[in-house]
């Protein structure tokens, strides 16, 4: 992952009113940058170049970026059970990992 250019993610298909989250996580967790943008954008470019020493994204550190979409608003399924006085909400989440990468200058 490019600090300074930052790295374009892209996408295709999709219900356009998803939201698309992409996080870069690094050491154990702790440390995270998450945007968001609607899915009928297509592309969205994640920079870690704009705050010197942002929460520890330097140069070298171990990086996992995280890309989920979920549903959304209608997609959203209402149901009843035994037990539940106000009922419950399903819905669904996508999410890719990408594990392995280093935050380079």
């Amino acid at each position: 992952m490019m600090r300074q250019r930052g790295v374009v993610v892209s996408w295709t298909g999709g219900d356009p009113n998803s939201v698309v989250r992409i996080a870069v996580i690094t050491g154990n967790g702790s440390r995270t940058c998450e945007c968001a943008t609607l899915a009928s954008k297509g592309t969205f470019t994640f920079g870690l170049h704009n705050t010197p020493g942002l929460l520890g994204f330097g140069p070298g550190t171990d990086a996992e970026m995280v890309i989920s979409t979920s549903s959304e608003g209608p997609q959203n399924q209402r149901f009843g059970a035994p037990g539940l006085t106000c009922g419950g909400l399903h819905g669904w989440t996508y999410q890719c990992r990408f594990g392995g990468l280093k935050i380079a200058q």
